[in-house]
């Protein structure tokens, strides 16, 4: 994860994950660039009365675009990309601290549209909110694992993910093993990976909390998921992970409902 920090504000970047199930992956062309965060999803989601066993197991890609998230002192505004919003991940942030910053979000793709940018919002917002209240206790401890609990359960409740943040902070081709915490990934090599780049064409837009708090598509997303993260973890490769992952689609079928 990258940090930025200048005398007069806080900056934190935070890579985003990107659905499949939002997200068209048009190519993953050769001899050329894949860096980290982007969510191509296969995943199986896991509800629990405690938040923080709530989540999915699965597997995405991250991209290294994402959220640039500065924070000043002010009022509890939120901003993404210059406009004022109710974010709620933020906003659930920002109530577990009961500070009153206002936070700046940057980042070159939309809200909505399964990017995990809401995820980025939250961590970067719990990250800098927690170096500046925290700091002695952050230092000493090193427990850099608090701001991902924090963003995790603000993106629970707000309904806009289930683990985009424990992939987000991973990075890579990342498997998770088991939903929420403690966190059990596995991070998969790839095999000359600056050989390669991926082309994201964003379809339009939907809500992930339609998606993963509806019943109907809860049992068709882990009906689909068993049999295919069985394979992933079989043979855990990027080439594996892309046709399982296309597979996914072609048989839930999400794209058909987007809005354009």
């Amino acid at each position: 994860l990258r940090l930025e920090v200048s005398l007069k504000n806080v900056t934190f970047y935070s890579y985003l994950t990107t659905s499949i199930v939002y997200a068209k992956i048009l190519h993953i062309y050769p001899n050329t660039t894949i860096r980290d965060k982007l969510n191509l999803t296969l995943q199986k989601i896991h509800k629990d009365k405690d938040l923080l066993k709530t989540g999915s197991t699965g597997a995405g890609i991250t991209l290294n675009k994402g959220v640039y998230t500065t924070i000043n002192p002010g009022e509890g505004n939120v901003y993404f990309n210059d406009k004022k919003i109710n974010l709620c991940p933020t906003r659930e942030v920002m109530n577990y601290f009961e500070c009153s910053y206002d936070v700046m979000h940057f980042s070159d793709f939309p809200l909505g549209s399964g990017l995990g940018t809401s995820g980025g919002c939250a961590l970067g917002t719990a990250h800098e909110i927690f170096k500046i209240i925290k700091s002695t206790y952050y230092n000493i401890h090193n427990n850099y694992s608090e701001p991902i609990k924090i963003a995790h359960i603000a993106e629970v409740k707000c309904g806009t993910g289930l683990g985009d943040v424990i992939a987000q902070y991973t990075k890579g081709l990342v498997i998770r093993k088991k939903p929420g915490f403690p966190i059990n990934v596995e991070k998969v090599a790839v095999d000359n990976i600056d050989d390669y780049y991926i082309v994201v064409e964003i379809l339009g837009e939907k809500e992930t909390k339609n998606i993963i708090n509806n019943p109907q598509w809860i049992e068709k997303i882990n009906k689909t998921s068993d049999e295919l993260l069985i394979k992933l973890l079989k043979n855990p490769t990027l080439k594996n992970f892309m046709d399982l992952s296309l597979y996914s689609i072609y048989c839930l079928d999400l794209s058909a409902s987007l809005t354009f």
